[in-house]
């Protein structure tokens, strides 16, 4: 059983400072995996990064609502986190658990925090990954911009995952 982890798709980060890297593209690309998804009826599991009292992502913040465009649906699944890797601190092992699920398929953001962490920590509990290509972001750091940080991290990856255009992830086989 498959299911679709959606990690930190909240308004707060298409309000950086520093822009994502192509955020009309990654927001068409997470709605094609999540539309695709729920018509095979599998598991959807959304995260919001909970950040400190004062910051985009605090406790009760619009920032940390998750981005209309892309939001829950009735039935789906929605954690609240503080670290990069989705498994640390959360109940997502008992979620893919209690579903069967062997297979997780990843988007969202950040491609070098969070998307990085909870591949290989998926990879390392013995999951089948499955990275979507195009369908995880980033913004620029002092040394790369975020376009060479996300192909960076579609290479790094592929040791963990398959990495697949998010336009040919198929749900359900």
């Amino acid at each position: 059983m498959q299911a679709l982890l959606v990690l930190d798709v909240v308004n707060a980060i298409f309000e950086l400072p520093v822009p994502l890297h192509d955020p009309d593209g990654f927001v068409e690309r997470v709605r094609g995996l999540l539309d695709r998804a729920r018509d095979k009826r599998v598991p959807v599991v959304h995260f919001r990064h909970l950040g400190p009292e004062g910051s985009r992502f605090a406790p009760g913040g619009r920032g940390r609502e998750l981005d209309a465009r892309v939001a829950a649906v009735a039935g789906e699944v929605v954690i609240d986190k503080r670290e990069p890797d989705m498994f640390v601190g959360t109940a997502l092992a008992e979620v893919l658990a209690e579903r069967a699920v062997d297979e997780v398929v990843i988007c969202g953001f950040c491609s070098e925090g969070c998307i990085d962490s909870t591949v290989r920590s998926a990879w390392a509990k013995g999951f089948r990954v499955v990275l979507a290509s195009g369908a995880h972001t980033t913004t620029e750091n002092a040394v790369l911009s975020a376009e060479q940080i996300v192909k960076h991290h579609d290479l790094v990856l592929a040791r963990f995952a398959r990495v697949v255009p998010a336009a040919e992830v198929v749900f359900g086989s």
